[in-house]
């Protein structure tokens, strides 16, 4: 079935239906955003989304090392990544509230300034408290980054251009998530784990200054800075609206799906009998997945309209779970890995520039909104499956996970027709 293309309002609205062709579609605020930014610009903002998936995931690898470093035991500095991963989701609607009412590039700039001192203040730390204490106050800072990458991407493409770049966006978010599992644990082991803290943050400053010395010099650029930020309780609506609340709901489900699941893929092929460092270089085939799968996307989209292309994500999650399901192997592991990989690359890039469309008035806080709901997802998710890994049950998890992504496509299309009836009604 293949539906006519919507044309957005000028000024005020924009479409939001994943079933638009590309060609069709226009810039929301009625004025064509440039055909492509500086190179330097456009590689900086894939740079930090790099820098922010590595720091998420340098955590992991390092773990044990952590413990014995610190003299600490595993449930403490567990507690410590924990602690991370939590002020990273939650606070992202701070970071999109911050977005709207002081501009996406200021927020950005705030979030780097804040990645870097965090990250020195944890690498100084002389006792445990104080560690925890910087850590999770850097997971704060750090989740802000790509969210604001996002949105400021929305604001600075068309929408014929938007679904591509975000899908060199989640290539480089994927990169640094690969490079993160494969080398940290290497750099920890070899020097001391906070060296690779240290990386971060030198990092994070060099970004800070390149971008504080590209200040925006044009119109478009210049309104990305949002003076005339909606007010707060307006903007606040606006994104807790019935549309931006049914694409939570889809971001949610999709979170848990992905990314609490995906926890469990290395520590399935761990109880197989390989090491953590060899278990971790397997599943590694997910990041490299996401990288190969973005490019993949960018072609599709240029034939297709949003929606199939989520779709087929979809149900390629569904697959890469029922084969670990219904055979745990390691090659049956790795294979998920991939799946999945490929999956986050049509499926979840879709939902993110779905997401940006939806309440453009408020896309700051609607895009944060979003980023926290795919984490709370997977947070729900791998705390209800606990008991379940704890009785080395991965199976049954990855059989359940794979019916739950059967049912998460019929919920795209009913969100889809429901978006398309309402945007139908409301242009008669």
């Amino acid at each position: 079935m293949t539906l006519k293309p919507i044309i957005s309002e000028p000024t005020t609205s924009q479409s939001s239906h994943p079933e638009q062709p590309l060609h069709a579609q226009q810039s929301h605020s009625g004025q064509q955003p440039h055909a492509t930014e500086r190179p330097t610009r456009r590689w900086l903002l894939y740079g930090i989304a790099f820098l922010s998936f590595f720091d998420r995931f340098a955590a992991s690898p390092m773990l044990v090392l952590m413990s014995v470093q610190e003299g600490t035991s595993l449930a403490t500095i567990a507690t410590m990544i924990a602690a991370y991963g939590i002020a990273y989701g939650l606070g992202q609607p701070i970071w999109g509230i911050l977005g709207e009412r002081q501009g996406r590039r200021r927020a950005l700039l705030i979030a780097l300034s804040g990645t870097t001192l965090t990250g020195l203040a944890t690498i100084l730390a002389w006792t445990l408290p104080m560690m925890v204490a910087a850590r999770t106050a850097m997971g704060l800072c750090v989740g802000g980054l790509y969210p604001l990458l996002l949105t400021l991407i929305a604001d600075t493409t068309s929408l014929a251009q938007r679904g591509q770049a975000i899908s060199d966006l989640q290539a480089s978010s994927a990169l640094g998530t690969t490079v993160a599992t494969l080398v940290a644990g290497a750099i920890a082991a070899a020097t001391n784990w906070r060296v690779v803290v240290a990386l971060t943050c030198m990092a994070a400053a060099s970004c800070f200054l390149v971008l504080y010395r590209q200040r925006p010099t044009d119109p478009h650029h210049a309104s990305t800075e949002n003076v005339q930020a909606l007010p707060f309780l307006t903007s606040l609506r606006t994104a807790l609206a019935p549309r931006p609340l049914a694409l939570y709901t889809l971001g949610f489900v999709e979170g848990g799906l992905l990314l609490g699941t995906l926890t469990y893929l290395a520590p399935a092929i761990e109880m197989l009998g390989v090491s953590p460092r060899l278990a971790g270089s397997l599943t590694a085939g997910y990041g490299i997945a996401v990288i190969a799968g973005s490019q993949l996307n960018k072609v599709l989209m240029r034939q297709l309209p949003r929606l199939p292309i989520m779709i087929a994500g979809a149900l390629i999650l569904a697959a890469a779970y029922f084969i670990a399901g219904l055979r745990l192997s390691i090659p049956t592991v790795i294979i998920t890995s991939v799946l999945v990989g490929l999956s986050n690359a049509l499926l979840h890039s879709g939902l993110q520039s779905w997401v940006t469309e939806v309440a453009p008035a408020a896309r700051s806080t609607t895009v944060a909104f979003f980023a926290c709901s795919v984490f709370l997802g997977a947070g729900v998710l791998t705390s209800l499956t606990a008991p379940a890994i704890a009785a080395n049950r991965y199976a049954a998890v990855f059989l359940i996970t794979a019916i739950a992504a059967l049912l998460l496509t019929f919920a795209l299309a009913i969100v889809a027709s429901h978006f398309h009836r309402r945007q139908r009604e409301e242009s008669l």
